[in-house]
């Protein structure tokens, strides 16, 4: 049995022999899909296994896939993503994504205005599409993805978690069908794909391009049960070279995590599904991102890696030459963050058009976007380099922690990465060298070691800056 078979994705292949019937003619500008899942984070995806290391352990010999397709192959927890992988595979992922925050309404907040906590206040307005727009922007109200491209154009359909505000979906998406429970987290988690088929049966058609947030409560607990997996390794890993490596909150916990990451993977198959028997693929830029980290040991509200790494995945297949086509590049390295999430959707959905509002955020004015930045350069292969330091801070004023990361001139590779955390006053806390130390132990810090001491310099040095 083929893991594509146990995850049911039938639909896929009875799709693929009909007709595409809702292709847009003379497309100029793409659609966007924006995945966003809600405490997953890094490592636990299949295509993360080749970024945890000595940590993965070896594959046990008695698990054969072949003879059984719900054996868990390696020792440490990954979930089974298939279509995530394939997403990878296809298109670009980045390994080494970050969030900036660990905690739900402030990532989100983060994900929508493509702006760090330094820059989201307590306090912060955002504005609605019942506003005097232009009039809220000039007072400092901020535009999350929906109500910007609504001022390019676009139709904007939001299914399942906001919480960016207390207002309603409506506030913010000029598409919405009362009563289809699109606004209901439970409900998305439980029939999305159905939601997201049904706006693109009805509102999504026509020659405007759209916008479609599709964000399940999951693999936010409660977690699902019921569903078939072979959960028989996942006791605890016993510690490796890598240092604590305890996922814990106990079996059952993760059992059902693990769970409902695959639910969530099976979702992401449907509405790829439903895009390619529409003819829509190559038309939409799909994009993957997840709010923060697992709710497991030092996850969800930690300010450690556990808690802010946050994998991104962009893919769109279009044909060579379509300017919004991404190149397959599988995992890069490069340091991208969920702050450049809009500024590369704006980057799209702003080209070519004669005439934008005076309101719609530009991506490369960096007063409104001071450390996001487009992800399209890197999208199309025309460069590899980004950006060499990470800056994130725990609360608007709280602790901040910076990551440095040196490449490779000739081949891109990422040769080194460390990470500072300081306290909120500017006294260092620790350094860690994430490629030999991606879990963070404690007990290998290099804040004390005097090899390290002019880096640790030159790293506060830049927080201060910042």
């Amino acid at each position: 049995m083929k893991r594509r078979d146990f995850l049911g994705l039938t639909a896929a292949a009875a799709g693929a022999a009909l007709l595409p019937r809702f292709a847009r003619a003379d497309v100029t500008r793409p659609n966007f899909l924006l995945l966003v899942s809600d405490d997953w984070g890094w490592p636990y995806y299949g295509f993360m296994q080749p970024t945890v290391g000595a940590c993965l352990g070896a594959p046990r010999a008695e698990c054969d896939l072949q003879q059984n397709p719900f054996c868990q192959p390696y020792v440490f927890p990954f979930a089974r993503t298939p279509n995530m992988d394939a997403l990878v595979a296809g298109g670009i992922g980045f390994p080494w994504g970050i969030s900036t925050i660990s905690r739900s309404t402030a990532a989100r907040q983060s994900i929508q205005t493509g702006l760090n906590r330094r820059d989201l206040p307590t306090g912060t307005k955002y504005v609605h599409l019942e506003d005097d727009i232009p009039a809220a922007v000039a007072a400092g109200g901020r535009a999350t993805i929906p109500v910007a491209l609504h001022g390019l154009g676009y139709k904007a359909y939001g299914l399942g978690k906001w919480v960016v505000d207390g207002a309603p979906l409506a506030s913010h998406f000029n598409v919405n069908q009362p009563g289809s429970g699109a606004e209901t987290q439970a409900n998305v988690s439980l029939v999305g794909p159905q939601l997201f088929e049904t706006f693109l049966d009805g509102p999504g058609e026509g020659s405007e391009p759209w916008f479609c947030m599709f964000a399940p409560y999951m693999p936010h607990a409660p977690y699902p049960t019921g569903v078939p997996y072979d959960y028989a390794d996942f006791r605890g890993p016993a510690k490796t070279a890598c240092g604590e490596k305890v996922v814990g909150l106990g079996d059952t916990t993760l059992r059902r995590f693990l769970a409902s990451c695959e639910w969530f993977d099976t979702m992401v198959g449907q509405v790829v599904a439903a895009l390619e028997e529409r003819g829509l693929r190559e038309s939409t830029v799909i994009l993957y991102t997840t709010d923060h980290g697992a709710a497991l040991i030092r996850g969800k509200a930690s300010f450690y890696e556990n808690g802010l790494r946050t994998p991104i995945i962009v893919n769109c297949p279009a044909s060579v030459g379509t300017p919004w086509r991404v190149e397959p590049r599988g995992l890069h390295p490069a340091m991208v963050g969920t702050i450049d999430i809009l500024p590369t959707i704006l980057d799209y959905a702003r080209e070519g058009q004669a005439s934008i509002p005076a309101w719609v955020p530009d991506p490369a004015d960096t007063a409104r976007f001071p450390d996001g930045k487009s992800l399209r350069t890197v999208l199309s292969g025309a460069t590899d380099d980004f950006r060499t330091l990470m800056f994130s801070n725990r609360d608007a004023g709280g602790d901040k922690a910076v990551r440095e990361a040196t490449y490779d001139a000739m081949t891109g590779d990422l040769t080194s990465l460390y990470k500072l955390y300081v306290t909120k006053v500017g006294k260092e806390k620790q350094l860690f060298d994430l490629l030999a130390n991606p879990f963070e132990d404690p007990r290998l810090s290099l804040l004390k070691d005097p090899a390290q001491a002019g880096r640790v310099a030159a790293l506060k040095a830049a927080i201060a800056a910042w």
